[in-house]
């Protein structure tokens, strides 16, 4: 699995570069599905989470010209038959997280069956990166990439 994680989603020009580089194509020929269920829990949620889906967040993710574009609710997947939703998932190029809180989605990543979250979770204590919004990190096969315009920092465990 390949990721782009961002703090502020497609801030700068460095960042949009890794994502098209991480896509392997234009984001005019990517499909999409955005996934809105982490900005639930903070006030507001419901209106931050339509302010990225109708391009007016601060930060730029839904409206950078996808192909196509969905909605994937994770809270609405335990209740809907499998055969509805995988598919979808596995025809999307890009799965776009939008940012709030991660116990929160972490819950609902787990409950929908969208991830396997435990081999995740499972083994030591991992270096952890401390971001700005100019900052984000690819992971490709495994190997970790910081592509930044601005401050970021490395917090390993085992210093």
């Amino acid at each position: 699995m390949n990721l782009l994680l961002t703090s502020a989603g497609i801030s700068n020009p460095s960042i949009y570069d890794a994502l098209v580089d991480l896509l392997g194509k234009p984001i005019s020929e990517t499909s999409a599905l955005f996934i809105p269920t982490a900005i639930y829990p903070f006030p507001g949620g419901a209106g931050r989470a339509w302010q990225a889906i109708t391009g007016t967040a601060p930060s730029p993710l839904c409206e950078l010209g996808w192909k196509s574009l969905g909605v994937l609710e994770l809270t609405a997947l335990p209740t809907i038959r499998e055969e509805n939703w995988v598919p979808m998932v596995r025809e999307a190029d890009a799965l776009l997280v939008w940012g709030g809180d991660v116990l929160y989605l972490t819950h609902w990543m787990r409950k929908s069956g969208l991830a396997n979250i435990q081999k995740w979770a499972s083994g030591s204590p991992a270096p952890t990166y401390a971001t700005d919004d100019q900052t984000a990190i690819t992971v490709i096969d495994g190997a970790v990439e910081v592509v930044s315009e601005e401050n970021w920092t490395l917090c390993n465990p085992d210093a």
